[in-house]
């Protein structure tokens, strides 16, 4: 969920991850990461909620732009294994 607690996040395991307002569970955006295996992923808010990061079944880690749904980053891992749990954490400096 984002920090207003109006939108959400889902591995949909059909074509990768989508934005969903909380309200009424509508479908804002997918963001594609042709998944070879459908099986559920971790995928969350980072900085700020500006970006969704999400795991894959290629060792990849994907960094999408969230307003956009433009891939921002590709985060390798692995060759061939399974990036379930991704965390992120914002760290604000003054």
């Amino acid at each position: 969920m984002d920090n207003a607690q109006t939108l959400f996040l889902i591995d949909n395991v059909t074509n990768g991850f989508s934005l969903h307002r909380l309200d009424d569970a509508v479908c804002i955006r997918s963001y594609n990461t042709n998944p070879i295996k459908t099986f559920p992923k971790q995928v969350v808010f980072g900085e700020k909620t500006d970006v969704v990061v999400g795991g894959s079944d290629a060792g990849i880690i994907y960094v999408f732009d969230k307003n956009e749904g433009t891939l921002k980053q590709v985060l390798k891992h692995a060759d061939k294994a399974r990036v379930q749990t991704v965390t992120v954490r914002y760290y604000f400096y003054q």
